[in-house]
C-alpha cells in the first residue's frame, strides 16, 4: 500500500454517517493472571479438530495469548456470537508493555451492557478493563493518530473497504515533536 495521510484515511471512517462509534474500552491483559488451556482441554480440542474440522458444532479453541483473548471477546460480540449484539465494525490498537498488553478498542453501534462485556473480558483473559469517554468534539482521529503515529501502536480496522492492519509505516511521517 502506498503511504497516505493518516487523517485522510481515518476521518472518512470516523465521520461517516454509516458508523456510530459509541464505545471505547481499554482492555488490559495481565500475563501472570491468565489461565490458558490446560492439557486436558488441549487434548479435547485435538479430538474435536479431528472429528469436526469445520467446527459445525460451533466449538471454539481456548485462547492461548493476549491477541487470541481479544479475538474471542470480539467474536463473542459478533454476528455468530452467543449474545446477539451483531457487532461488525471495530478498530483496535495494541499497546505492548512490559507488564502485559493493552488493547484500545473502538466499537461501532454497541448496544449491550458495558459492565457485562467488561466482565466477559475478565473471564476470558484474567485481565482488567474500563470504559473511556469518547469526545467527538475534540477529535477521536487525533487520539488514534497519536497512538499510531507517535506511540507506534499497530491498528486493526474492521469496517468495510478499509479493513486491514496498519502501522505508522503505512502513513506519511508526522513532524517530529
Amino acid at each position: 500500500m502506498d503511504q497516505q495521510n493518516f487523517f485522510d484515511f481515518m476521518n472518512p471512517i470516523l465521520d461517516s454517517y454509516l458508523f456510530n462509534w459509541n464505545w471505547f474500552p481499554l482492555l488490559g491483559f495481565v500475563p501472570h493472571r491468565f489461565r490458558g488451556p490446560d492439557a486436558s482441554r488441549l487434548l479435547w480440542e485435538s479430538i474435536w479438530e479431528f472429528t469436526d474440522p469445520e467446527h459445525h458444532e460451533h466449538w471454539k479453541t481456548a485462547p492461548k495469548s493476549a491477541r487470541e483473548c481479544l479475538e474471542r471477546w470480539l467474536d463473542d460480540m459478533g454476528s455468530k456470537g452467543p449474545c446477539g449484539l451483531n457487532v461488525r465494525n471495530y478498530i483496535w490498537l495494541e499497546e505492548q508493555r512490559y507488564d502485559g498488553d493493552r488493547f484500545h478498542v473502538l466499537i461501532d453501534d454497541f448496544s449491550g451492557s458495558e459492565d457485562a462485556w467488561v466482565q466477559r473480558w475478565r473471564e476470558i483473559s484474567g485481565g482488567w478493563a474500563f470504559t473511556r469517554q469518547i469526545d467527538h468534539e475534540r477529535g477521536l482521529g487525533g487520539l488514534l493518530g497519536h497512538f499510531v503515529m507517535r506511540d507506534g501502536f499497530p491498528m486493526v480496522v474492521n469496517c468495510g473497504m478499509a479493513s486491514g492492519r496498519y502501522t505508522q509505516e503505512d502513513f506519511f511521517p508526522w513532524r517530529p515533536k
